[in-house]
């Protein structure tokens, strides 16, 4: 049921109505037909043959181009890493409610799905970058909120100033986050040091992009810069950059910038970043100098608010017991599946409490490695070197000054961004 894109001009789109890839006018209640992609992709499965890239790639798309919203304008395509985790996420804990096998193979299913996912997504040639990670995470946090509020309030059990405690630091976390997904500390051309009076405003662009003049002068800074590179017998420290042809890299092939002292580059943000921790697929973006204090503070206030709302979940719907007559502790759930309000505010109750399990871990990775004054970049290389003891401690760490004074740099914003004081290269 497709007409020509040209009637587009002449008979504006309907609100279930879009133009698809191939430019033909279609409706979404038409989103199962002539799917070849889809076929060909079961059809190897059922019979057990290997699939292309390719075919995967097709089948990415002909879904993403049929998962369409209806809109006045004409309905709206969503991106398919967005609309996998809003579906899955609900429906997934709807089913949970039916009794506890139904919550073990739904919680067991989740990090399979969506690991499952990623691995077909990376697959793409053009896709390189997902949001599935930063939508789960978002869509777990409203979903447990929204049942709180809908449901668990509902008991009448949970007093007024819990609730509006609860509230704040939920609002707390997703401010938190907000910062945290700002600019991490993006290195600019314009900043690279002792470039032998080059000076060259690159604005993103890539060596392909340049002109001849521009290209040549790049050239010669890189040629510039990497005779001034140290060769590897020399780095005897804890260094973020890699060692490739035996020096240490000091240039960015990608960026065509300078790489400063414990910087580093993501190939997924295609930038460089100053004091780079690593990059963060909860929150799709990197960690760096600018906003790794508000990453930890988001990360402890979503330890603290899962763990808060869950505990008064558990005790409403729970019989509990008090303890040291100031303290809840729910003792008895067995009729948490007796009707479906607890039974989803329980199944909710347990996805925080995994949650949290796997955020502390994050949480405590970034505590041994702040009290080392380390990033994770600087610590990933010195595996690569063999410069680690007990797995996350590193050895000639030039920049550690002690359990303290590191904890007071890095929240007063003053971590050392070189290795020796006598070059600017380290």
């Amino acid at each position: 049921m497709s007409k020509s894109g040209k009637s587009r001009t002449q008979d504006p789109l309907c609100f279930c109505e879009y133009d698809d890839v191939t430019g033909n006018r279609s409706h979404i209640m038409a989103c199962c037909c002539d799917c070849e992609a889809v076929d060909n992709f079961c059809d190897k499965c059922l019979t057990c043959q290997s699939i292309p890239d390719e075919t995967v790639e097709r089948v990415f798309e002909t879904i993403e181009d049929r998962c369409r919203l209806p809109w006045l304008s004409g309905a709206k395509r969503i991106p398919l890493d967005v609309a996998f985790p809003i579906i899955l996420i609900p429906c997934g804990l709807l089913v949970a409610t039916n009794g506890y096998l139904s919550t073990m193979f739904v919680f067991v299913s989740f990090p399979v799905l969506l690991l499952a996912f990623y691995r077909n997504w990376s697959r793409q040639r053009r896709k390189t970058r997902t949001r599935v990670f930063y939508v789960w995470g978002l869509v777990s946090v409203i979903q447990l909120y929204y049942v709180y509020i809908t449901i668990v309030v509902g008991f009448r059990e949970i007093l007024l100033w819990e609730t509006m405690l609860l509230t704040t630091l939920f609002f707390g976390m997703l401010f938190a986050f907000y910062h945290a997904k700002n600019d991490p500390g993006v290195i600019a051309s314009s900043t690279s040091p002792d470039d032998g009076g080059l000076r060259l405003s690159l604005e993103g662009k890539t060596l392909a992009d340049l002109d001849e003049d521009e290209k040549s002068e790049v050239l010669e800074r890189r040629r510039h810069r990497k005779s001034q590179a140290i060769p590897e017998y020399e780095v005897t420290w804890v260094d973020s950059r890699a060692i490739k042809e035996g020096r240490l890299e000091i240039w960015c092939n990608f960026c065509l910038v300078d790489k400063p002292p414990r910087s580093g580059h993501c190939p997924l943000c295609n930038v460089c970043i100053r004091l780079r921790d690593h990059h963060c697929v909860w929150i799709d973006a990197c960690i760096g100098r600018s906003n790794h204090y508000a990453f930890l503070a988001a990360l402890v206030l979503c330890i603290v608010t899962g763990l808060y709302g869950a505990h008064l979940t558990m005790t409403t719907i729970c019989t509990p017991e008090m303890y040291l007559d100031w303290f809840l502790w729910p003792a008895d759930c067995r009729f948490v599946y007796g009707d479906f309000p607890t039974a989803l505010s329980f199944v909710s109750a347990c996805y925080a409490y995994i949650a949290v399990t796997g955020l502390s871990m994050i949480l405590l990775q970034q505590v041994l490695l702040i009290s080392q004054n380390l990033t994770l970049q600087e610590l990933a290389h010195a595996r690569r070197r063999g410069l680690t003891r007990f797995l996350f401690y590193a050895r000639n760490n030039v920049n550690n000054r002690g359990f303290w004074r590191n904890w007071l740099d890095f929240f007063g914003g003053t971590r050392r961004e070189k290795y020796l004081q006598t070059s600017a290269v380290v």
